[in-house]
Parts: structure tokens; sequence; C-alpha cells
């Protein structure tokens, strides 16, 4: 069960010290009399009875550390507020990180990061579990569209992907599930890249990474990997679906976008990534992303 309470008293030392233990007391008796786990919530000093309401509702959204740390513990509204916020230029970084990663034989790099990133967020962050959930909605579709990159079925894995958020009841059972998921995801990958092709289509993958702002030309591509521009060419879109071409410039508009959360200009990113004109990379990243660049920071910047 959940206990609020709305306590009329100052936030001296020693008061909070009371607090403290007259929580454990009850953690304590609830538990011995009927073996149930209770969590509460403590308000600021409300001074008079008029603000009963405010106090309630401070005390209510103390509660919501119950999604971060879990129930059975006490929570005050002043030591760790969460509230409807966007993501610190730290923790947007993080988010962007995990975002840009768009090889698929990169996916060990996701789960690190989003281990990190998830550190970043219980011990940093004051932001709701419902943005919290939106945010970890968005890496788990980035990561099924790396893997559908690869031609891997992933309807198998996780057929309705926002019930695996939207269902989690606390942070680390949603975090738990979804790392469950990226490691499912990993072992079908790391199936497929057992496959000679697939471990070309890897070495152009990697390749493409690795040269993002310079020109690049399928002739250096292939004598990277040892095999003819025409056999590169043959298996990468047998094997992906896609153009060698079409994979350069997907990492480029990848590349572009952690460019603009880092704040470089239009011009500047258009000429680090050997598009012809600011006019041509806000053409190509519109047409693959579905925006423009400016609004798709905008987008970024208010989770």
């Amino acid at each position: 069960g959940v206990i609020t309470c709305i306590i009329g008293l100052s936030y001296e030392e020693s008061v909070m010290d009371t607090l403290d233990y007259i929580g454990s007391r009850m953690h304590e008796t609830v538990f011995q009399l009927y073996d149930e786990r209770i969590t509460i919530g403590i308000s600021d000093r409300i001074g008079s009875l008029n603000r009963l309401s405010t106090g309630y509702h401070q005390a209510k959204e103390a509660l919501k550390r119950i999604f971060f740390e879990g129930t059975g513990g006490t929570f005050y509204y002043t030591r760790r507020s969460i509230v409807d916020k966007e993501l610190s230029e730290e923790g947007t970084n993080h988010l962007v990180k995990i975002l840009s990663i768009s090889s698929p034989s990169n996916l060990h790099d996701v789960i690190r990061e989003v281990e990190l990133f998830s550190q970043h967020l219980v011990t940093k962050e004051t932001i709701t579990p419902k943005r919290v959930k939106a945010i970890y909605l968005s890496i788990l579709y980035h990561v099924l569209e790396l893997a559908r990159n690869a031609e891997l079925e992933t309807d198998g894995i996780l057929k309705y992907p926002s019930e695996i958020v939207d269902a989690s009841e606390t942070f680390s059972e949603m975090t738990a599930n979804l790392t469950k998921v990226f490691i499912t995801i990993k072992k079908g990958l790391d199936k497929r890249y057992s496959d000679s092709s697939m471990r070309l289509v890897d070495g152009v993958n990697a390749f493409i990474e690795d040269h993002v702002e310079m020109k690049i030309k399928l002739e250096d591509i292939a004598k990277h990997v040892n095999f003819s521009p025409s056999y590169v060419s043959r298996i990468y879109k047998q094997k992906t679906g896609n153009t060698v071409h079409d994979r350069i410039i997907q990492v480029k508009i990848e590349k572009s976008k952690h460019m603009l959360m880092d704040g470089h200009t239009l011009a500047r990113i258009a000429e680090d990534l050997d598009f012809s004109s600011e006019s041509h990379f806000i053409k190509v990243f519109k047409k693959h992303i579905g925006t423009t660049p400016g609004s798709f920071l905008k987008s970024v910047r208010s989770y």
C-alpha cells in the first residue's frame, strides 16, 4: 500500500531525523503486522490547514520517486522533487549519443551507453516518469530500426514495443526488460554476422562510419574489404536492401544530428560532411528525417 503523510513541521535537521525515525518504525510495524511494504510521501511544511491540499499534492509528487527507487521507502518533497521539465544539457548529450549510433554491429555500444544514461537519470535528473518512458521508448524504436536495417526480423522479439515501457511500474523493471530485448536482438545480429556476406556488410558500414567526414567512394570501400566494387555493391544491396550510397547518406545524417546538438552551424555541418551546400544538406536531411534540422533540434530538446 501507499501512505501519504502531510507533516506540518519545519524542516530543521532534528525534525528530519525524527521523521526518518518515524518512517522507519512505520515500515517495520506495518511489515510485522500485515506483511506489507508501505511507501511514505512527505510534503514541505504547510504552515496552516488552508494549505492541506498543497501538502497533499506535494506528498504525491514525492511519491513519484517510487518509479526510480521502488516501493518501501520514505520520500520527501524537498529532497528531490520530480518535475516536468526538459533533460539537462548533459542528459541530452547522452541521449543524442545513443541515437547517433547508426550501425547494427555497434549495438553493444548502445547497450553500454543506455546503462550510463540510466545512471545519469537516476542520480542527476528530476524529470517525470512519463517523460522518462517517452525517452526510453524512442531509444527502443531506434534499436529496433538498427535491427531492421540488418534485416533482422523483430516482430517475434517484440510485437508491441510500447507495452514493455508502459507496463513497467519502476525504472529498474523497465531498464531490465529493455536490456533483455537489446541482448536478444544482439544475439540475433551476431548470428547474422557469422555469415561471410554479413561480415562484408559490417566492413562496409565500419568504413563509412570511420570516414563519415570525408568524400566516400565505392572504390575506396571495396579496397578496404578486399572485394571488387561491383561485388560489394551487389552483396550489400542483397543483404541490407539498401545501396552503399544510401548507407553513406544515412550515416552522414546521423552524424549531423550529433553536430546539431553540439551547436555547429548548418554551413559548418554541410562542409564537414561533404554536402555540396547548406541548402543541399537541409534538403537531404528533410528527405530522410521528415523535418528540417531546426525542427529536429527543437524536438530533441523538448524531451
